[in-house]
């Protein structure tokens, strides 16, 4: 028998396009977390109904290596711009062997992520040699909130790795983020979205 958290986080029965779409459940700021896999080719017969404080984190780890990501989370309303799935095999992104994370490409540095449905958080692990900056847009294109990567690249620590940090923005009508570093690589892990 599910709980009542449980019954409150999961999309309303009969509207989830793909029984197979949810892999597992994980905790997250105390509430249910559904992850949420890639669909190949998007149905849009059976449309997500989302819920309030539905919380979802996108599973990264299977997508194909060196696949341009754009619609294989639309389900959910959630479109990429310049994105592609990487396996870093250079230890300076700190990445174990075969994890499968998001990278700014073809254009370096940048990437964006559109939402159909407003969301209220968005949350990543980000990775980069400089300074990385994620902006939050309302449906209007205004910036409501924006984070910045805080940790700094120490030249000293051998072998170098790069530091990694978790950038979250809030607001009540999230339709676009933008993470975007100057002239530097930047990756994405742990990828979370609350509606």
């Amino acid at each position: 028998m599910k709980t009542v958290m449980e019954q409150e986080c999961r999309p309303i029965a009969g509207f989830i396009p793909e029984p197979h779409q949810f892999i597992q459940v994980r905790k997250w700021n105390s509430c249910e977390e559904l992850i949420v896999s890639p669909q190949t080719t998007p149905d849009n017969s059976h449309p997500t109904r989302i819920q309030t404080s539905q919380r979802i984190h996108l599973a990264l780890e299977e997508l194909q290596c060196f696949e341009v990501i754009k619609e294989q989370f639309l389900a959910w309303g959630i479109t990429f711009v310049n994105a592609i799935a990487l396996q870093p095999s250079n230890p300076a992104f700190g990445i174990q062997p075969n994890q499968t994370v998001l990278m700014g490409a073809p254009r370096s540095g940048w990437l964006e992520v559109h939402f159909q449905y407003p969301v209220r958080k968005v949350e990543a692990i980000v990775t980069s040699s400089r300074r990385t900056t994620l902006s939050a847009y309302d449906d209007k294109g205004q910036e409501v909130q924006q984070a910045e990567m805080v940790k700094a690249l120490d030249r000293r620590s051998l072998p170098m790795v790069l530091p990694s940090d978790q950038l979250c923005v809030q607001g009540p009508n999230i339709h676009k983020v933008t993470f975007y570093t100057f002239d530097s690589q930047l990756i994405l892990d742990q990828f979370k979205v609350e509606f």
